[in-house]
């Protein structure tokens, strides 16, 4: 994994790279507030999650994890109650770029 750290810390958020936030529920809008707040949702490819009962978020297209995991050149963003198991299924599929965050 590439960061274990507070969000609002994390200056390497604000630079131009291309994220998936994993999970749609309170944590991951609040990843999305902060990212918007900082003028960079555009940088915001996907949202991910395994209960797939929407198909958009802020108008940003939501997938499933087994789809997000095979985007190139993208970092994944993690928090919440579940960031164990999102972890875990990146982890299962190689991904390594993934900044676990506390909110």
């Amino acid at each position: 994994m590439e960061y274990v750290g507070n969000i609002k810390h994390d200056d390497y958020l604000l630079e131009n790279r291309k994220f998936i936030i994993y999970g749609t529920g309170v944590c991951g809008k609040k990843i999305y507030e902060y990212l918007k707040e900082n003028g960079k949702e555009n940088n915001i490819l996907f949202f991910c999650d395994k209960n797939l009962n929407i198909d958009k978020l802020f108008n940003i297209d939501v997938i499933f994890p087994e789809d997000a995991v095979k985007m190139p050149d993208v970092e994944f963003l993690v928090a919440g109650k579940y960031e164990y198991e999102m972890v875990g299924v990146l982890l299962k599929h190689n991904i390594r770029k993934i900044h676990l965050l506390s909110l």
